[in-house]
């Protein structure tokens, strides 16, 4: 299991709200290990990536 915090960190300073989101992804071993190994590899917050993801999708 993965728990993403998305903030809005802008909107957070600057506009005193407070805009975030957390999911819960549920992913098999095997997923959870490629995601893991790809983040040591290229340096990245799982956070990071997972975002990407979902930003590439929609």
């Amino acid at each position: 299991m993965i728990i993403l915090r998305c903030f809005d960190w802008a909107s957070v300073m600057f506009n005193k709200k407070w805009v975030a989101k957390r999911l819960t992804v549920n992913l098999a071993a095997q997923e959870a290990k490629k995601l893991e190994k790809y983040c040591a590899v290229t340096g990245r917050p799982m956070t990071d990536v997972l975002r990407q993801l979902i930003r590439d999708k929609l």
